[in-house]
């Protein structure tokens, strides 16, 4: 977190509260109170949290992966949940950056990963978005 974003969230550090929640907590334990702080938030918190998410996912280790692995519809839910109050070039983000994953893992992680894009392509949106990339990169 850098600049006027790093400021907020050491305040709130101070103040006791938390301000931006974690990329775990996004992910796997969204609720209606951290949408809507989503929602109402201005765009460099909004995109606070997204590259917050993009640097968690990449950085998930062994023991992560296999708690996430587990818990993909879950994940895809919230991320859909994430998708749809924020604006759709931030969401489209997250979901280039699984893209991305994708192609630079093995293993575990590999799988999760696709497990993860499967999951968010029976949405129209990420379909549309998946196919339109993968039209543009031929």
């Amino acid at each position: 977190i850098v600049g006027p974003e790093a400021a907020r969230t050491f305040m709130s550090k101070i103040q006791g509260s938390e301000l931006l929640p974690s990329p775990r907590t996004l992910l796997l334990e969204l609720d209606e109170n951290i949408l809507s702080r989503l929602s109402e938030g201005d765009i460099s918190g909004t995109s606070a949290s997204i590259l917050r998410i993009t640097k968690h996912l990449s950085e998930i280790d062994d023991l992560q992966v296999q708690e996430y692995f587990q818990n993909v519809p879950v994940i895809s839910e919230n991320l859909l949940r994430i998708g749809r109050v924020i604006p759709k070039d931030s969401f489209f983000s997250v979901i280039r950056h699984i893209v991305h994953q994708v192609e630079g893992e093995k293993g575990l992680k590999r799988a999760f990963y696709e497990n993860l894009l499967e999951e968010l392509a029976m949405d129209h949106d990420v379909l549309k978005f998946l196919q339109r990339s993968e039209k543009d990169e031929k």
